[in-house]
């Protein structure tokens, strides 16, 4: 592989890192301010901690199917599902169907931040598919030379 090709994985990578970090940013934020939190403090945390594990398999499913082997149908998933979030989300925000939490500081700051996360993962996606798309079609060359 080259270098082009070592910069977009580390690149994707990146990305796929942030947006978790993200995600779990908005948890221990919702731990923080939400009070629903003082009604049962134990029931949420164990949703806390499966949703938590949840994202820890999906990061690691999307890092070995698009990145250890160079796959592309979970980035082709990646891709719609990050589209679909991405155009509905900016549907309801300006139907006025996403509301500001009242416990949640700077919610519209967090929604933009995911927004370009959005952006930023869906374009390291496409770049990463790309080069998965043109490693495979050099190892089927290989295999018949």
């Amino acid at each position: 592989m080259k270098e082009d090709g070592r910069k977009i994985k580390k690149q994707w990578l990146y990305a796929l890192f942030f947006s978790a970090m993200l995600i779990m940013t908005r948890q221990l934020l919702d731990i923080r301010y939400n009070p629903l939190f003082n009604v049962s403090p134990t029931y949420q945390f164990l949703v806390m901690a499966i949703s938590l594990g949840l994202e820890c398999l999906l990061a690691y499913i999307a890092y070995y199917c698009a990145y250890k082997k160079p796959g592309t149908k979970w980035l082709i998933f990646c891709l719609i599902a990050t589209g679909i979030g991405f155009v509905s989300t900016l549907y309801f925000l300006f139907k006025g169907k996403i509301t500001e939490p009242t416990y949640f500081p700077y919610q519209g700051i967090y929604v933009v931040i995911s927004q370009i996360s959005g952006v930023l993962w869906f374009i390291a996606c496409f770049r990463l598919l790309k080069l998965n798309r043109r490693l495979k079609a050099e190892s089927k060359l290989e295999v018949v030379s």
